[in-house]
């Protein structure tokens, strides 16, 4: 579930956090969305988030799926890039 996982990555506080899930998750659920966001932020995490197609980075899938991805400030002078299709 979301909350386990957010759990966990406010209680093990990794560096890094990337989430992916069905897209439906932004267009069908923005309160869930909005929470994971948020947690995170709450956690200390800059976050960012896209959506992305999966063929168009080389998986044999063709579906589109979000990325979150939170990074604690110790990643300084790291800024995450979404990769280019």
């Amino acid at each position: 579930s979301a909350d386990a996982v957010l759990d966990y990555s406010t209680d093990a506080e990794p560096k890094v956090v990337i989430l992916e899930n069905a897209t439906g998750l932004v267009e069908r659920h923005p309160p869930v969305f909005a929470k994971v966001l948020q947690r995170l932020q709450t956690a200390s995490y800059e976050v960012t988030w896209s959506t992305m197609r999966t063929d168009d980075h080389g998986i044999p899938h063709s579906r589109s799926r979000v990325y979150i991805v939170g990074t604690q400030a110790v990643v300084e002078g790291r800024q995450f890039r979404w990769p280019r299709p």
